[in-house]
């Protein structure tokens, strides 16, 4: 797909998730394959290195990674039915959020050897510009695409994502057994989006600042603390993330 005005932050933030996700596959000694084309599976990972040195029996595991900008506490991860039917026919298949919370931090501190009323003014003055920041930044989605285009665009041109100060991000994968809990407790969510029929993991901040998922019925669960560690997916003395099929605990 080439790139375009419209599609070409969402292209590079896309790539920050699949790298961010590499990088831990490989920081707990697995390897992690690009696929090329881009058939609605991202990256396959294996464990060659781990077979010929820990002496480990051949596994496979192909994630899909899928990003959402966190805004106003909340972040949606879609994932197209027809995308979704292909990853689940695959061998130990995943599905990977990372989930992108902006950061403002401003202007490097300048006046640290001012005064205490001069340095006062400063932080007042960082503090505006960050809050000023921050209210661009939700302004674009304060109206939706499908309602007014051009009122959309000019929105997200002033918030500019790229020009963000930073990110924290948060990740959660489900593997096959738990999506399939997950469309059972209607966590992953019916809804149509471009034309097209997709899948939906809506997550939101609690108020002590706790993830959790949105259901359906209005059910929130709150996601074992494992599935935002790759680790307990891949490495066998954990025994926990081919099989397990609970993901969450609900409220």
């Amino acid at each position: 797909m080439p790139l375009n005005e419209e599609n070409f932050e969402n292209f590079y933030r896309g790539n920050s998730a699949e790298h961010i996700v590499s990088s831990q596959i490989f920081f707990h000694g697995f390897e992690a394959h690009k696929y090329n084309p881009d058939f609605g599976v991202d990256l396959l990972v294996t464990n060659k290195a781990r077979q010929k040195y820990l002496s480990e029996e051949s596994i496979e595991f192909n994630i899909q990674v899928k990003s959402s900008l966190v805004v106003k506490n909340r972040a949606s991860i879609s994932i197209n039915k027809e995308e979704f039917a292909h990853l689940m026919q695959q061998n130990n298949p995943v599905l990977t959020s990372v989930l992108f919370d902006p950061e403002f931090i401003g202007q490097p501190s300048l006046y640290n050897n001012l005064n205490s009323y001069a340095q006062t003014l400063h932080s007042m003055d960082e503090w505006l510009d960050n809050a000023w920041a921050e209210q661009n930044y939700h302004s674009q989605f304060n109206v939706p695409r499908s309602r007014n285009k051009c009122e959309y665009l000019k929105n997200k041109k002033a918030a500019n994502n790229l020009a963000l100060d930073g990110y924290e991000s948060t990740l959660f994968w489900l593997n096959k057994n738990q999506l399939r809990k997950a469309l059972e407790l209607g966590v992953l969510q019916q809804g149509l989006g471009k034309g097209k029929d997709n899948y939906y993991l809506n997550l939101a901040k609690d108020d002590e600042g706790t993830w959790y998922f949105q259901s359906t019925d209005d059910s929130s669960y709150y996601p074992y603390i494992e599935i935002s560690h790759l680790s307990y997916l891949f490495l066998k003395q954990h025994n926990y993330g081919i099989e397990m099929e609970d993901f969450s605990h609900s409220f």
